[in-house]
């Protein structure tokens, strides 16, 4: 059967699927179907002879056998491009497979649009990697990684280890915050950072911490055991954070983080168009899909949105305030003027500041109690949701919710401990 100028081969996948051949028809212009059964073992004969017979590019309407029909036209020698579809798991399948013959005529006519060229987009990782651990699991990693890669290892506050005899790589403790980045340009932030001292004799010890801030890495192994430093860590390359107690999870990082050096290509799938973006466009806040659709994270505003300073609404009260009070002395007291024309002046200033200070007054009034939803209570109760949090004062959020799920993990930890 022909969609969009292509041949497609649909099988029903030994009877599981009840698609509905008059449908079908119907969406090949009344063209006779002939839907297979066992395209993939019995009537694999069927898919040989139409790749024969045809020049063009071939859809398969199956994912599963994918490498069997692949070594099948390489093996006949066809020219011509071969893609598949999953029209079993994503409609025939379903709860509603019966009725499911539309859907899955839209998924097979969707395989056979143009695909659109997209760009890809290099990514330089060098060999700088931050181990982040709390037990003896997280050094062996660190030595074992210092092999062929740049090792910085941060440990937990207030754990014991042995001192090592060699120093291999530079040693801290603190706490790892927040990350942000990609492969080979992360940013993460550590708070409470203390080198060890190398004087250390019986147990490691460490020299009085700083406040920390925002360091550089290439690739980041998170053995800490906690919520991952980043959203959705699976889709992130270069981050890794494998369960501590799982020898083979942690092998099978330590393998794929020494390979993670050099230059890389990857897919661009982001395609901005500022002039279409209410963000770039009027400055101002249209929707936030790009940015909720990001499972990685990666797509953020970049600050072009109606937000009110606080700073700026500072400035205006102290200065316009000033004005006002300087300026009604003298139309208070106007001895005080030495001069008639400082009067006439006076009032202008006067005049010029109420306006400047009591239309801001009034638009910040309004913001800070119904203008934007939840201000009010946070004045009055003291608290306000996560959301309103994230959106207004997203540092002061991430630390509080990093606080929550650490003393979360403590008490799961308190109560994991048996009873003497």
């Amino acid at each position: 059967m022909q969609f969009n100028g292509k041949t497609v081969c649909v099988c029903d996948c030994e009877g599981s699927m009840p698609l509905a051949a008059g449908q079908i028809a119907k969406a090949c212009d009344g063209a006779a179907t002939d839907v297979a059964t066992h395209l993939c073992r019995a009537q694999l004969g069927r898919f040989e002879e139409t790749l024969k017979a045809i020049d063009g590019d071939v859809v398969v309407a199956c994912t599963q056998e994918a490498p069997l029909f692949l070594e099948t036209a390489e093996d006949l020698g066809f020219e011509g491009e071969l893609t598949f579809t999953n029209i079993r798991e994503k409609a025939g399948w379903s709860s509603e497979g019966d009725k499911a013959t539309p859907k899955a005529l839209a998924l097979l006519a969707e395989a056979t649009l143009p695909r659109p060229i997209t760009g890809t987009v290099e990514l330089e990782s060098g060999v700088s990697v931050l181990v982040i651990g709390g037990d003896d699991k997280a050094w062996e990693a660190a030595e074992t990684l210092a092999a062929t890669l740049t090792v910085t290892l941060l440990l937990k506050p207030d754990e014991e280890f042995t001192p090592p005899t060699v120093s291999q790589f530079p040693v801290f403790s603190g706490t790892a915050r927040s990350a942000a980045g990609h492969l080979g340009a992360f940013s993460v932030t550590l708070a409470d950072v203390a080198a060890y001292t190398p004087s250390s004799r019986q147990s490691l010890e460490f020299e009085p911490a700083s406040d920390g801030g925002e360091f550089e890495f290439d690739l980041i192994l998170d053995l800490s055991g906690g919520a991952p430093l980043v959203t959705s860590p699976e889709k992130r390359d270069g981050y890794f954070n494998p369960e501590p107690g799982n020898p083979a999870a942690v092998m099978t990082a330590l393998f794929e983080l020494a390979g993670l050096t050099g230059t890389f290509e990857k897919p661009q799938y982001v395609a901005y168009d500022p002039d279409i973006c209410a963000h770039a466009r009027s400055g101002i806040v249209g929707c936030t899909k790009c940015i909720d659709a990001c499972p990685a994270g990666a797509i953020s505003s970049a600050g072009e949105k109606v937000d009110y300073d606080a700073n700026i609404w500072f400035w205006v009260a102290m200065l316009g305030g000033a004005a006002l009070s300087v300026t009604g002395i003298l139309l208070d007291f106007p001895s005080l003027a030495q001069d008639p024309d400082w009067l006439r002046i006076a009032q202008i200033i006067h005049a010029s500041a109420a306006v400047i200070v009591i239309a801001p007054a009034l638009g910040h009034i309004y913001v800070g109690t119904v203008g934007i939803e939840g201000s009010l209570e946070s004045m009055t109760t003291g608290y306000v949701d996560e959301n309103w949090a994230i959106e207004h004062h997203d540092l002061w959020a991430e630390q509080v919710m990093n606080e929550q799920s650490g003393e979360a993990g403590e008490e799961k930890a308190a109560e994991a401990q048996p009873a003497e």
